[in-house]
């Protein structure tokens, strides 16, 4: 915190590791080393604009999740690094009147090069999402995604998406890449649901 009768946040770093955190209903996550921060982002020019960071190494996610994404067992057990980075907008400052009135909530969260690389496939995410009246995660982020085909058999093996559709899937994806390794294509988020394309993903996360 800084000087002031409202003790406005300044900075907040944590880091360190193996770090193992266990939910009282049966699941556990662990990291190697985990590193998180938050700071007043002074580009921004606004007092309720923070940059937000977390980044996490050999991260091994619930085993139910893990298996959700990847029933073949396809990738490696850990994830290899995930990072969360973005500049995170609430409606009210973070400092003592948080503490004592009610809390502030996320007005929007603008993602820069959060990535996650989890054995072949590299995930990097950009775009801003905000709630909506309901307080549903609405906008559009950018996905750039390596080894595209491999997720669309993991798709397929998950049920996220039938098995008769893969190849208009591949096809779909191989135009978009090109002669790219990557491809780079919108993940929607609106009347509370994600969105790829015309495929309903999940419901779309609650901000507020």
């Amino acid at each position: 915190v800084e000087p002031s009768t409202t003790l406005p946040l300044r900075a907040v770093t944590l880091e360190g590791g193996p770090v193992r955190l266990t939910s009282d209903a049966g699941w556990w996550v662990a990291a190697e080393n985990l590193l998180t921060a938050i700071r007043p982002d002074p580009a921004v020019g606004d007092a309720s604009a923070y940059d937000v960071y977390a980044s996490a190494s050999v991260l091994a996610p619930p085993e139910a999740w893990r298996h959700a994404a990847d029933p073949q067992g396809t990738l490696p057990a850990a994830i290899g690094k995930a990072t969360f980075s973005a500049i995170v907008t609430t409606d009210a400052p973070l400092d003592r009147l948080a503490l004592t009135d009610s809390a502030p909530s996320i007005a929007s969260v603008r993602f820069t090069d959060s990535e996650v690389v989890w054995g072949s496939v590299h995930l990097k995410v950009n775009g801003t999402v905000s709630p909506d009246a309901l307080g549903y995660a609405e906008g559009t982020l950018m996905l750039e995604v390596s080894d595209w085909d491999h997720l669309v058999a993991m798709a397929a093996a998950a049920g996220v998406i039938a098995d008769e559709t893969v190849p208009a899937w591949q096809d779909a994806f191989a135009r978009l890449a090109g002669e790219a390794d990557t491809i780079t294509a919108p993940l929607s988020f609106g009347g509370g649901w994600i969105s790829f394309g015309f495929l309903t993903l999940a419901p779309a996360p609650r901000l507020r």
